[in-house]
């Protein structure tokens, strides 16, 4: 019987890593693109309590 190039545990690791690296990556770019769309709903929402406040007096 010979022995297979790469054993089953090794490829069950490489393959956990790469679907890590994967997840890693996608949640970075994700996260990202949120943290820019909250930043821009709160300047939005800050803008439009100062007009409001602003144009009372």
């Amino acid at each position: 019987m010979t022995q297979p190039l790469i054993s089953r545990v090794y490829l069950a690791l490489i393959a956990v890593l790469v679907v890590s690296l994967l997840f890693y990556f996608m949640d970075k770019i994700i996260l990202q693109d949120l943290q820019t769309a909250l930043l821009s709903h709160a300047t939005d929402f800050a803008n439009q309590i100062g007009n409001l406040f602003g144009s009372q007096y």
